[in-house]
């Protein structure tokens, strides 16, 4: 006699995969650590006990990570590609990225260390986003002894990385009502941003804030509602403590947003956000100018002339100018804010990670390029391009001062507006979609 099973149900089913794969990942990975010796010859500077047991470590928190992802509240086709892209991420993560941590000397080893030492107490630093991501590692390590090994926390990064993606994309879905996975593919797959998010360290904590401000942003210019306000809340804050100069970026691009945009009608509320961010404002530059010491113009010129030879050491450092008043600093905007999004291009470094970067930018260049002239002006008057615009151009314009002295520093300051880059030419691409449609169905 034999039993008749029931058919399991779909969620069931793509558990049970999830399950399957996770084990055959601890399988791959116990064999490349341990019968192939990869993890201990790419993974020599890690500092770790014994590095073959941390990256095998690594590898069962990538899986573990995997099955998460199936118990996520959102729809399976998100879940779906959600799934293949940690895949993919994973293989950056604990493949990729140990060529590259075999050959350069990371800030990730000294996080890692400082994470493990902790501090006497809890040490949280406003405007300081090494010792806040030190603080985070350290409480990570404290309250969940299994992850203090270097690969387990930046596969956990890894993944913090993936859910900025997924909200990136949350808030593209929010305005164009767009269910084709096509940019959550690109935000996730793009190599730079593949690569700068799963790192150990700052920028797939800032990836992930800025991630929940865009989102939040879109949800507000629709309705405020708690979840939006609750977005903005802890992207606005966790940038404070990170990056701080990107708080208020982030949040003159949504005032220009909801205040500006074509349908817009003056309101109380707009009117009341307008003069809060205002004074806002004034007060977040007036406790940064304290911070830094910045009492007059002479020292402003000066901190911008230190902070544009902060990263000048390496292999892509390129000659910056001296600047010695408002008419230096005029004239060098536009070239500053070309490198800091556009650079390294083909040719300005030669090494693997600099031709790679180079293509890349290239390729970003022309297709951002086609994008930012295929709308009317009257088009761009939306929310949603607003603040996208908005955003980049301030970005662009602080970072010009800040990126050019390294094109590989460049490369991953860039991570912080490069989904908005890619958001922007996927909607231009959706909505020229959305009128051969419109013109196929409406024949004239």
């Amino acid at each position: 006699m034999f039993i008749e099973l029931s058919p399991l149900s779909p969620r069931l089913k793509y558990v049970v995969i999830a399950l399957v794969m996770a084990v055959l990942g601890i399988a791959a990975g116990l064999f490349a650590s341990t019968f192939l010796g990869v993890s201990t010859t790419l993974g020599k500077n890690i500092p770790a006990f014994h590095i073959a047991s941390d990256y095998v470590a690594g590898v069962i928190t990538a899986s573990c990570l995997f099955i998460v992802i199936f118990f996520l509240p959102i729809e399976m086709s998100t879940k779906k590609a959600l799934a293949a892209l940690w895949v993919a991420r994973s293989m950056v993560t604990l493949g990729f990225m140990l060529y590259y941590e075999y050959i350069y000397r990371l800030d990730a080893y000294n996080y890692y260390t400082w994470m493990q030492a902790g501090y006497k107490e809890l040490d949280w630093f406003l405007f300081d986003g090494t010792n806040t991501v030190i603080s985070i590692g350290n409480m990570l390590i404290k309250n969940f002894p299994f992850l203090n090994f270097y690969h387990a926390l930046k596969v956990l990064f890894s993944f913090l990385g993936l859910i900025g993606a997924l909200l990136f994309f949350r808030g593209y879905q929010e305005i164009t009502g767009d269910k084709d996975p096509m940019t959550l593919y690109l935000i996730g797959l793009f190599p730079s941003s593949i690569f700068w998010s799963s790192i150990l360290g700052k920028d797939p904590i800032v990836f992930f804030l800025l991630s929940c401000f865009f989102y939040g942003t879109m949800l507000v210019c629709k309705k405020i509602s708690i979840k939006a306000l609750a977005l903005l809340i802890v992207g606005a804050i966790g940038l404070v403590f990170m990056r701080f100069w990107l708080a208020p970026v982030a949040t003159v691009s949504l005032l220009v947003a909801y205040n500006l945009a074509k349908s817009a009608k003056i309101s109380t509320i707009k009117i009341a956000v307008g003069v809060l961010v205002v004074f806002g404002s004034v007060a977040f530059f007036s406790i940064a100018a304290e911070q830094f010491k910045i009492l007059s113009f002479n020292d402003l010129i000066e901190r911008i002339q230190t902070m544009s030879r902060s990263w000048g050491s390496g292999g892509s450092t390129t000659s910056v100018p001296v600047f010695t008043g408002l008419k230096d600093l005029v004239l060098y905007l536009p070239i500053g804010a070309f490198t800091a999004i556009f650079r390294p291009l083909p040719g300005d470094v030669m090494n693997l990670f600099g031709v790679v970067a180079g293509l890349e930018n290239l390729v970003l260049l022309v297709m951002y390029g086609i994008a930012l002239f295929s709308y009317k002006i009257e088009e761009r008057r939306t929310p949603f391009m607003l603040y996208i615009t908005t955003f980049i151009a301030i970005w662009g314009s602080l970072y010009a001062f800040i990126s050019p002295q390294n094109l590989g520093t460049a490369s991953r300051f860039k991570l912080q507006i490069l989904p908005l880059m890619l958001i922007y030419i996927q909607f231009v691409k959706f909505k020229k979609q959305q009128k051969t449609m419109q013109n196929e169905n409406n024949p004239t």
